[in-house]
C-alpha cells in the first residue's frame, strides 16, 4: 500500500467536504475553521477546541506563518501557532486581529 497516496486522498476528501475558502497572508487557500467553541464527536469522544483554528495544506503554509494575517469564519485573525501533524496537514492557531 502506497502510505503517501492514501494520506494525500484522506487529507484531499477532508478538506473537499469540510474545508472552505480562507485568505492567508494575501492568498486564498482550502482550510477547515474551527471557531473557539466547536465541540468534534469522533465514536462517542468529545474534544473542545479552545482556540480559533484552521486546518490547511503544508504546502499552503507561508514560511514563517506566525503574525501573518488570515480570514477565517468571516473575521480577521493573526496566526499566533503552527503545527504541522506529521501526515501532509498543518494546524494554524489563531488570535483575534485588532
Amino acid at each position: 500500500m502506497d502510505w503517501q497516496a492514501l494520506q494525500n486522498r484522506t487529507n484531499t476528501a477532508a478538506l473537499a467536504a469540510f474545508g472552505a475558502a480562507i485568505v492567508l497572508d494575501g492568498d486564498v487557500v482550502q482550510g477547515d475553521f474551527h471557531a473557539p467553541a466547536d465541540e468534534v464527536f469522533l465514536d462517542g469522544v468529545s474534544a473542545m477546541a479552545s482556540k480559533p483554528q484552521v486546518v490547511l495544506y503544508d504546502a499552503d503554509v507561508p514560511a514563517a506563518p506566525v503574525g501573518k494575517r488570515c480570514m477565517a469564519g468571516g473575521a480577521s485573525w493573526i496566526v499566533a501557532d503552527a503545527r504541522p501533524d506529521g501526515h501532509g496537514m498543518t494546524t494554524l492557531f489563531l488570535e483575534r486581529a485588532l
